[in-house]
């Protein structure tokens, strides 16, 4: 799931512990990750179903609160786009309009979705907002123990055998 691949990574860049970043020594998979994240995937929509009035509130609260994760991730790749680059000289117009155009509209849809009280989805904004707001908490205390924190995220990568022999293809059939 991405859930456990995003502790995966994390675990290896140091954002969180280590051991989550352990891959399955045979099998190459995220075990440690898959372990901590299966039972938050089951756990949080059966005790949601307890709360709930139905099950459609369910899907439509836990649907809204992954909804807004890729808003939230998408208007700050438009946020970051034009910063990008400015910093390496290649800003023009269009990417910048284009850029803040769309982080306008994300952020209205974010608001508006903050203001429909007349649906679960009111709820979900406030759940995904405390979220946030818990995850960035956790940053900032780990950012004290470990100053150039920020500066590690999203550089990890791990040579595999395309990267060292050009004509490796794994799909190939070879008799």
């Amino acid at each position: 799931t991405a859930l456990s691949r995003t502790l995966f990574a994390m675990g290896r860049e140091g954002l969180l512990p280590d051991a989550l970043g352990h891959a399955h020594p045979r099998y190459r998979t995220p075990h440690v990750a898959l372990s901590v994240a299966m039972p938050m995937i089951v756990e949080v929509p059966v005790a949601y179903l307890f709360a709930a009035e139905s099950s459609r509130d369910v899907l439509i609260g836990l649907l809204a609160v992954s909804a807004h994760g890729y808003i939230v991730a998408y208007l700050l790749v438009c946020l970051a786009t034009p910063a990008f680059l400015r910093r390496i000289g290649e800003l023009t117009t269009v990417p910048l309009i284009v850029g803040l155009a769309t982080a306008a509209t994300m952020i209205a849809i974010i608001i508006w979705a903050a203001l429909s009280v007349a649906s679960p989805v009111w709820i979900a904004t406030a759940v995904y907002s405390a979220l946030l707001a818990l995850g960035l908490a956790a940053f900032l205390v780990r950012r004290r123990r470990v100053p150039d924190l920020a500066e590690r995220v999203g550089v990890f990568d791990e040579t595999v055998a395309g990267d060292v022999f050009a004509d490796y293809n794994p799909w190939e059939v070879r008799r």
